[in-house]
């Protein structure tokens, strides 16, 4: 698996891994991510790569947390699992 990562790491490095135009910044702060995920595994992999990328991120692992966390925070992008426990991400 680490393997995978090194590729993004090297394009990130030469800076091309956002396309023309795009931001990671919104109003002079880091755009943050909600990423609803409940394996640990991909949600790290999530996470990592979108830190490097420039972006504030957040991992939930349920689906009920992710409604409670939206009552509080506003993510402009929410990465979202569509098969969690509990309460399914097309909900």
């Amino acid at each position: 698996m680490p393997l995978a990562i090194h590729p993004i790491r090297r394009s990130l490095a030469r800076g091309d891994v956002r396309p023309k135009g795009m931001t990671t910044v919104t109003n002079g702060k880091a755009a943050v991510v909600l990423i609803v995920e409940d394996d640990r595994d991909i949600a790290a992999l999530f996470r990592h790569v979108l830190d490097i990328a420039g972006y504030h991120t957040e991992v939930v692992g349920h689906g009920r947390d992710a409604l409670r966390r939206l009552k509080t925070i506003r993510p402009d992008i929410v990465l979202l699992d569509l098969n969690l426990p509990g309460v399914p991400g097309a909900k």
